[in-house]
């Protein structure tokens, strides 16, 4: 399988042989795409501006591109695939959007069973945990202000269908290139959790996910 990287606009686009596409605005990102689905360095070629000037990627992307592929090539080992997702967790730990269980127990309105509420909230795929050192964190922007999980995020949780918690916490806390809005008159990618509220975009998002079409 190839790929042929062309710009189209301020998006990445990865063509490749069976004809589906891969869009990204960040190049390390579209990497990442290309990595998922088996793609190698070997195997991608990008558009040359003296070829077409308006559909050639900068210097600067094909260069990220290739040198992440090429990172992720070397990292491909258990020990350095293992030291790149600590590094992630971390990035993702250090955030401010995590409550602990007990704090989330001792927020909700009932009296008895908030316990079992949760592990029924957790089983049912409502809401998602991730594991810290034996104890469960979950992320505040699951729930609305009374506590309760929102509904979006249980049809997400549908949609991208992970196994990994850590990976799910990541494609609603990194940017998406999905998702966007205007900063100085600018697109810039928004991650999904900070956008719950157009609900018609996060779910797109997801899907494109699911298909190969974004993930930090």
């Amino acid at each position: 399988m190839n790929a042929l990287i062309s710009l189209d606009g301020e998006v990445l686009v990865a063509r490749l042989d069976d004809g589906r596409e891969l869009k990204h605005i960040d190049a390390e990102a579209l990497a990442n795409l290309l990595w998922q689905i088996g793609i190698r360095v070997a195997d991608v070629k990008a558009v040359d501006w003296h070829d077409d000037v308006e559909s050639a990627p900068m210097s600067g992307q094909k260069i990220a591109i290739y040198s992440h592929l090429r990172m992720l090539e070397e990292a491909s080992d258990d020990d350095q695939y293992q030291s790149a997702r600590n590094q992630t967790i971390g990035k993702l730990l250090a955030m401010p959007v995590w409550i602990s269980r007990q704090e989330l127990s001792q927020s909700l309105h009932e009296q008895e069973g908030r316990e079992s509420q949760i592990d029924l909230w957790l089983s049912e795929r409502k809401i998602f945990a991730v594991d810290q050192v034996g104890s469960q964190l979950f992320a505040a922007f699951q729930f609305d202000d009374s506590r309760r999980p929102l509904g979006i995020v249980s049809e997400i949780l549908a949609i991208l269908n992970k196994e990994d918690e850590w990976a799910v916490a990541s494609w609603f806390l990194f940017p998406n290139g999905w998702i966007t809005c205007k900063q100085n008159g600018a697109e810039v990618p928004l991650a999904p959790a900070k956008a719950l509220d157009d609900e018609d975009a996060v779910r797109n998002a997801a899907r494109n996910e699911r298909q190969g079409t974004h993930f930090a």
